[in-house]
């Protein structure tokens, strides 16, 4: 009995042994497919960037970034004349489905910071825009634009419409002239204090030993007012300031001498020659009044408008989710079933 039982407890012993290395094997095999799991999605998460200078109109150097890795581009063009493409963290969502080309617009940034107004007008940046599309061999384009953006779009459009593929407008105001008695400004939703403080900093910008600090004072006091919800503009990734000091000084040269070359504007007749699809977004608490952001729509041949509720100027941020899902689908020549075409009465 004594044998037997010495047997049997022998034979559980073998069985428990298999076991373990069943569970060793198993274990080895699970971890090796979570690392496997973790490459790929380290792998996926990492956003392919280039960056690197081209050359635009006259020789000008303009410096550039290229995120993502997709065969549908898309061209940026950043709010004012020398904001740069500090936007470019809080757009990284739309790199998933796209390659987004950011470009410093001539006089700001890290491209040449040309201080002749002679050589900062539309026209320039118009033929800056060409070259741009040239240099990265784009038939056709698909162009991003925000406030100046979108002005610099429709100014491109007209001269080259066919080069433009679709355009997605997060616009400015279409015309200048006559000016709107009741345009709305941001600046009145400003206390008195702080409003003399933004003029204050205005005038020192430019001369400012330090415009770096200008210039992070001048924003934490007004973009909280570019949004609905205040608040929200701690959600902002990009950040105006990350400049040189000499980008930052030649600011407002830039954007004056923008300003006069387009004098009192009206865009609506080149507007309405550009045949390409065009989608226009815009807060429904920006402070633009209602009917100058539609006239886009209604001058544009092929476009759409799309309001997003609860927001103010920046969609991008207080609505992430609702802005980036009908970005994707506009860029994938599709329209966004938010979106809807205005009739002129």
């Amino acid at each position: 009995m004594m044998r037997e039982r010495l047997v049997f407890l022998g034979k559980n012993e073998e069985e428990r042994t298999e076991k373990g290395v069943v569970m060793k094997k198993l274990c080895l095999i699970v971890l090796c497919v979570m690392v496997i799991i973790a490459m790929g999605c380290r792998q996926e998460s990492e956003l392919k960037i280039e960056e690197g200078f081209l050359t635009g109109a006259d020789g000008v150097q303009l410096f550039y970034r290229m995120m993502g890795s997709s065969e549908n581009t898309v061209v940026f063009l950043h709010g004012s004349p020398s904001r740069s493409n500090a936007f470019a963290p809080d757009f990284e969502p739309l790199c998933r489905n796209n390659t987004l080309i950011f470009y410093d617009q001539r006089g700001g940034d890290r491209s040449d910071l040309i201080t002749d107004p002679a050589l900062l007008t539309w026209k320039h940046h118009v033929r800056d825009l060409e070259e741009v599309r040239k240099h990265f061999g784009l038939e056709k384009m698909k162009i991003l634009g925000i406030s100046w953006g979108s002005m610099l779009a429709a100014l491109y459009g007209a001269e080259h419409p066919e080069r433009v593929e679709r355009l997605l407008l997060l616009p400015a105001r279409a015309r200048r002239n006559p000016e709107p008695p009741d345009i709305t400004d941001w600046t009145d939703r400003l206390s008195s204090e702080k409003r003399e403080r933004i003029d204050e900093l205005m005038r020192i910008w430019a001369d400012a030993e330090d415009p770096v600090s200008v210039c992070r004072e001048y924003w934490n006091i007004s973009l909280p007012y570019f949004f609905a919800d205040p608040d929200s503009f701690s959600l902002m990734r990009s950040d105006f300031c990350d400049k040189s000091p000499e980008a930052l000084r030649n600011t407002f040269l830039v954007a004056e001498a923008l300003s006069q070359s387009l004098g009192g504007y009206d865009l609506r007749p080149m507007l309405s020659i550009i045949p390409a699809p065009a989608l226009i977004m815009k807060g429904t608490h920006s402070t633009m009044q209602k009917e100058w952001v539609e006239e886009w729509a209604i001058t544009l041949p092929n476009a759409r408008m799309q309001w997003i509720p609860e927001a103010g100027m920046a969609v991008w941020i207080e609505k992430a989710d609702l802005f980036f899902r009908a970005a994707d689908q506009f860029l994938k020549d599709e329209w966004p079933e938010e979106s809807i075409i205005l009739k002129t009465t």
